[in-house]
């Protein structure tokens, strides 16, 4: 979904792009195309992450529940299971920003558009956050996990509560 978000931005933003009505945005537009290209390309760099993550977590919990340095292997894979999801929450909430701004500035005739990458963005942070939520309880260290979780948590309401 963040990858979608990324590439709705990116398709507003050709279509404002060297539009006379639109002349006076072009830079900033322009800017904006650039770092959703980079978001998207991250984007796309965490799905493989996230694949990755999952299979470290999957195996981890199918070691013998009694096999030595296991919680502690569960706990180092749901770490890493945790991260992704929030860097692409972190990515999510850049997304949304841009999109709100390219459906203030861009060509408006692509407003459903702009506004489309805004609902894809969000779905990725929830979607995401749940991913957080779930891994949390399986990672020793208490104090990352709250803190990790806070910021999912804060990241997710800020794009909740963004006008747009």
């Amino acid at each position: 979904m963040a990858r979608l978000a990324a590439d709705l931005v990116q398709m507003v933003c050709h279509h404002t792009i060297g539009r006379p009505r639109y002349a006076a945005v072009e830079e900033r537009v322009t800017a904006i195309r650039d770092q959703a290209a980079r978001l998207g390309a991250e984007a796309t760099r965490l799905m493989d992450a996230d694949s990755a993550a999952f299979r470290d977590v999957s195996a981890a919990y199918k070691l013998p529940k009694d096999a030595e340095g296991r919680a502690q292997r569960v706990s180092d894979a749901c770490k890493v299971a945790t991260e992704v999801p929030l860097a692409v929450i972190r990515a999510a909430a850049q997304l949304s920003a841009l999109a709100d701004e390219v459906a203030s500035i861009g060509n408006r005739s692509l407003g459903t558009d702009a506004r489309t990458a805004k609902v894809a963005a969000l779905a990725a942070a929830d979607a995401s956050h749940g991913n957080v939520k779930a891994n949390r309880a399986s990672i020793l260290d208490t104090a990352w996990a709250d803190r990790v979780a806070g910021e999912a948590e804060q990241l997710l309401a800020g794009m909740r509560a963004a006008p747009g």
